[in-house]
């Protein structure tokens, strides 16, 4: 039985093609899993009683009992789902992994070759792939990873390779390599903060941190050629450096406390080699 998910949470949707100078601070793409199985892949559908786990491996249903769904096609690939109305899917490549543990939890990864997604926790979510060897890893309640894929980003996704993107605790959000031929990016994202680092076009080995309840870090975050720049926020701040523009690279910004924001090499193109940092509620633009 093939199933389909559809999130609900929001904070930033990213439509590539249309998406133009954007206000403040954006870095997540909306959650919403849309799950088309085609005839060819294994599904393990739920039993209805017991307990919830369904195991998938190299297309073949090893474990299916009560409500978890686990898909998986592809040589290497496997599948684990363990919570009442989890969903974990390894599909369209070899070498893929999926884990998803927790109510509602769901992990995706497909699109390529040697993707890791995992999920835990309460209505986690987590999806890796759309190129090779991307990770992703949320744990928390309501935590979101995405590495090298979204469901929500409108645009081409593919040769995506080497993100990471790591969510830890409730509603932290993070998003690498999103888009098109990103690679090495890194996002990491904790205590409910939200990190976005390489999404767009050729946006190569940008690093974003963000900490904290309203804590919100973008690195190398649209549009295209954007590469090595770093973003930090903690304790509500915001960071952008490198990001709404084309060919800047090597901007850090770091901001720290509520009404804090820094942009470092920010919305034009060609900006390079930029530092800000803001703390106590400032707000410092370079250039």
């Amino acid at each position: 039985m093939t199933r389909t998910r559809e999130g609900e949470k929001n904070m930033v949707k990213c439509n590539v093609p249309s998406v133009g100078r954007v206000g403040g601070l954006a870095v997540a793409l909306g959650v919403g899993v849309g799950i088309v199985t085609m005839p060819w892949v294994a599904s393990a559908a739920p039993d209805g009683s017991g307990p919830n786990i369904s195991v998938s491996h190299d297309g073949d249903v090893k474990v299916v009992k009560g409500n978890a769904t686990a898909v998986s096609d592809g040589r290497g690939s496997t599948a684990v789902a363990h919570g009442f109305d989890s969903y974990a899917e390894a599909t369209g490549g070899t070498n893929n992994h999926a884990i998803a543990s927790g109510f509602g939890s769901t992990a995706i990864a497909k699109g390529g070759s040697g993707n890791t997604a995992k999920a835990s926790g309460i209505d986690s979510t987590a999806y890796a792939g759309g190129g090779t060897n991307n990770t992703a890893i949320a744990s928390g309640n309501f935590a979101e990873a995405y590495a090298g894929l979204s469901p929500e980003y409108d645009g081409r996704q593919s040769n995506n390779t080497g993100n990471t993107a790591i969510a830890t605790g409730t509603h932290s959000r993070a998003l690498a390599g999103i888009g098109d031929h990103n690679d090495n990016n890194v996002a990491k994202a904790t205590d409910s903060g939200a990190a976005g680092a390489g999404v767009g076009t050729d946006n190569d080995s940008n690093t974003a941190t963000a900490s904290g309840a309203g804590s919100v870090a973008d690195a190398g975050f649209l549009v295209s050629g954007n590469d090595n720049n770093t973003a930090t926020a903690s304790g509500g701040g915001g960071a952008v450096a490198g990001s709404f523009g084309n060919d800047n690279d090597n901007n850090s910004a770091s901001a720290d406390g509520f009404g804090s924001y820094a942009y470092a090499g920010y919305g034009l193109d060609n900006l390079d080699g930029y530092t800000a940092d803001a703390t106590d509620g400032q707000i410092v633009h370079n250039p």
